[in-house]
Parts: structure tokens; C-alpha cells; sequence
């Protein structure tokens, strides 16, 4: 049994991340606050680097619901990785910067102006599989 194993993992058989990974250029922690400083809301703002508009574009945004959201720096990588079950999957974010912002606005909304939501590539969904074909 263990040989098997470690023949399914010399031939790449086993999957070493169940994680749908999706990867940006830069992740913002944002804290929405009303005139009078109340929070009003949390998220986290994915970004791409639009090398046409010379400016970084909204992927996708998620309220901060889970503290695993938040960007955490990967040493080794020299990357800021989040991992969290988002709705009904895992998923694994991989950005080469981050920032924590507070504002009186939110920047996701302001950007539709922009960049339309339309237009935006939006994180990875879960690839369907295949259908199984019945064996003889």
C-alpha cells in the first residue's frame, strides 16, 4: 500500500492542493467607514495590473467574513496567500502585493464607473468534471 503511494505521488496521481487557485497582481484589505467613522463594511478587493491603462483593475471583491480571507505573507514565496472556503469551495488566493486601506467610500463601487463589472474576469469557478463512462 505504501509503495502505491508513493508511486501515485512520483507520478503526480494525488493532488497536493484541493484548492481552486486563482492569482493576482494585488490584494486590498478595505474597511468602509460612514462620515460620522462607524464601520460600515469590510472586504478584500482583488486586483490585476492592466498594463493598456497603465492602472490596477478589480478582479473581484469578497466581504471579510473569515480572518483565513485576510492575505498572510508566505516568506519563502516572497507572496501573500489566503485560503478559505468561500460559499461551498476552497479557495486559494495568491497575490504579489497587499494593502490595508480605510475609507469613506468604497473603491470596488468606484470602479465600476471604470471597469465595469461586465468586463471583469471574476476568481476561477470550480471546472465541472468530466462524465463518467460506464466500464463494459
Amino acid at each position: 500500500m505504501v509503495s502505491l503511494l508513493i508511486m501515485c505521488a512520483y507520478f503526480d496521481f494525488l493532488p497536493t492542493d484541493p484548492a481552486l487557485t486563482d492569482q493576482v497582481d494585488l490584494v486590498e484589505i478595505n474597511h468602509v467607514a460612514d462620515p460620522s467613522g462607524r464601520s460600515v463594511l469590510d472586504q478584500v478587493i482583488y486586483y490585476r495590473w492592466s498594463r493598456a491603462d497603465a492602472r490596477y483593475q478589480v478582479v473581484a471583491w469578497r466581504l471579510l467574513r473569515s480572518p483565513q480571507q485576510v492575505p498572510r505573507r508566505d516568506w519563502n514565496q516572497g507572496v501573500y496567500v489566503s485560503r478559505w472556503f468561500d460559499v461551498d469551495l476552497l479557495r486559494k488566493v495568491i497575490a504579489g502585493q497587499r494593502r490595508e486601506t480605510w475609507t469613506t467610500y468604497d473603491p470596488e463601487m468606484a470602479e465600476r464607473t471604470i471597469y465595469p463589472i461586465e468586463e471583469r474576469r471574476e476568481l476561477a469557478t470550480r471546472i465541472p468534471r468530466p462524465p463518467q463512462v460506464p466500464s463494459p
